[in-house]
């Protein structure tokens, strides 16, 4: 997924690690997309504590979770979400459509 972003032109970090991910957040300068799955291995923080703290710090930011469906009501209020087993170009039409869309709406 990150190859394909890259190719269309857009910056893409990647971080195994939901606390990984919130250091290089928090030091970052611009993040407009956050892709992230809802759960990771036992003992890990979760994609929706990391949406959250998002949120917190950059409310516009826009939220994609890769999630089974039943996941739904955690992530309510906090972005979109897509099943796992949508495929790269379906994430990154979805990326587009979330950049395209205005940030008010982006939630």
């Amino acid at each position: 997924m990150a190859t394909a972003l890259r190719s269309t032109g857009h910056d893409v970090v990647t971080f195994p690690d939901p606390m990984a991910a919130w250091d290089a957040f928090e030091a970052a300068r611009l993040t407009e997309v956050l892709v992230t799955c809802v759960e990771f291995e036992p003992g890990r923080s979760n994609g929706i504590a990391l949406a959250r703290m998002a949120h917190t710090k950059r409310p516009a930011i826009r939220v994609l979770f890769m999630a089974l469906p039943e996941r739904g009501p955690q992530m309510e209020g906090l972005g979109g979400a897509m099943p796992l087993s949508v495929t790269v170009l379906e994430i990154v039409e979805s990326i587009e459509r979330l950049l395209a869309s205005p940030e008010e709406n982006s939630h």
